[in-house]
């Protein structure tokens, strides 16, 4: 068994399962080495690790843009086994020093009290006085717990995780423990930490188990499935996740700071609030008539579009409902997205969103139609449930157009790019 020299830190960005209000998930996913070779101690799990959590984040509903992934020279590993290709650039930035930096300052930018933070850190790491010093095996740059911890300070959140696997790892507890954290170490400040082989290749001990407890199975389900749900409510929370690896991992002693006792209702994947993009299911024309395109042509921004005509009849107008069905019935915020133009000047665009509530088309946006593409977003935080039907979970918009010229009383067209909500629940 060769030692695993190296620090892996994971701030874990984490749900609570109580949804708090316009929340999202973060993370900061970093793997500090750099895999050269399949199969290889203290090497190849630099890859397999790293993009193994960064898929169980997606998994678990992370959305790519919120997650800052850093990993060697930013080159995916060309591995040989399936299991460890995918057809795209995973990390975001090579890693090293000033990078770190400014992932953080990049999350503290973005980030609100209402957020949850994931971070993952691999790489090497030993005692230095009081001190844990972690190194970038790349760059033979170093960063120093206190240093990590003063990066990540301005950062808000409502709840964050640590997840560090390092030789020394203990000694990353008090700096960044608290009553809103959960810290987990993969040793104590006196160990040292290890790969081993286990299930198809070489794995950090500690990660490993802990994101088999995520994703309720080994890697591409090649050992089997796996079930850290102790008490059998159907969810993994921190303190499981957390008693899973623990109990699979034989070469070091793993620790836990938990000061505001939230492991137990904490969960990797149950965010304060999902996002999710509804595109319609059914459209209808009130008024005009269809001259190409159809129902697939809402659903992207692709230049595909529903063209529909003014044909001379009185009022000038084109009237075009679509219809979708959300996830939940009680969403947090809801946005409609409508992309596209008209072929004639002076015409007036409405857009209007069903009110459930109140039994009434509801006006939402009123504009002049632009002649060539452009996009108008309706964002709806306050009472948003009134747009989404009970039970149901229907949703409706109208898009109308109005001429207000002479010159619109003939052969003009609506020529529709995207209809889509975007629900947060």
């Amino acid at each position: 068994m060769r030692k695993l020299g190296f620090t892996v830190g994971l701030l874990a960005c984490v749900l609570l399962c109580v949804p708090l209000a316009s929340g999202r998930n973060y993370a900061l996913v970093i793997s500090a080495g750099q895999a050269t070779r399949d199969d290889a101690s203290v090497n190849s799990c630099f890859w397999y690790n790293f993009l193994l959590i960064y898929q169980t984040l997606l998994d678990q509903g992370f959305e790519h843009d919120d997650i800052y992934a850093l990993y060697g020279y930013r080159t995916n590993f060309n591995s040989r086994y399936p299991c460890y290709q995918v057809p795209y650039t995973v990390a975001d930035y090579a890693v090293n020093r000033a990078n770190i930096r400014a992932a953080c300052n990049a999350l503290a930018s973005r980030m609100t009290p209402n957020d949850f933070l994931y971070i993952w850190w691999m790489g090497h790491g030993s005692p230095s006085g009081n001190h844990l010093v972690m190194y970038i095996e790349t760059t033979g740059e170093s960063v120093y717990d206190y240093e990590i911890a003063n990066w990540l300070a301005p950062v808000d959140y409502d709840v964050r995780t640590v997840s560090w696997m390092t030789c020394f790892s203990g000694g990353i507890l008090d700096d960044l423990d608290g009553p809103r954290s959960i810290v987990m170490s993969s040793a104590t400040f006196y160990e040292s930490t290890y790969d081993v082989w286990v299930c198809d290749n070489w794995h950090a001990e500690f990660h490993y188990p802990e994101r088999c407890a995520w994703a309720w199975e080994t890697p591409c389900g090649q050992c089997g499935s796996v079930d850290a749900d102790s008490n059998n409510d159907g969810a993994v929370c921190f303190q499981e996740a957390f008693i899973y690896a623990r109990n699979h991992t034989d070469y070091s002693t793993p620790q836990m700071s938990d000061v505001g006792n939230l492991a137990p209702i904490t969960f990797l994947g149950q965010p304060g609030t999902t996002t999710e993009t509804v595109v319609p299911t059914s459209y209808s024309i009130v008024s005009g008539q269809r001259v190409s395109g159809g129902l697939n042509s809402l659903f992207e921004s692709d230049n595909a579009r529903l063209v529909l005509e003014h044909a001379g009849f009185f009022p000038p107008a084109i009237e075009l409902e679509v219809v979708g069905t959300a996830p939940t019935d009680a969403p947090e915020e809801l946005t409609f997205r409508f992309e596209g133009h008209v072929t004639a000047t002076q015409v007036t665009q409405t857009i209007k969103l069903y009110n459930y509530a109140n039994g009434f088309w509801e006006q939402a946006d009123v504009r002049t139609a632009t002649t060539a593409d452009s996009v108008v977003e309706i964002v709806i935080s306050s009472n948003a449930a009134r747009f989404v039907e009970p039970g149901t979970q229907q949703l409706k918009a109208r898009i109308h157009w109005m001429g207000t010229s002479f010159m619109n009383l003939y052969g003009w067209y609506s020529r529709t790019d995207q209809t889509v909500w975007e629900v947060t629940y």
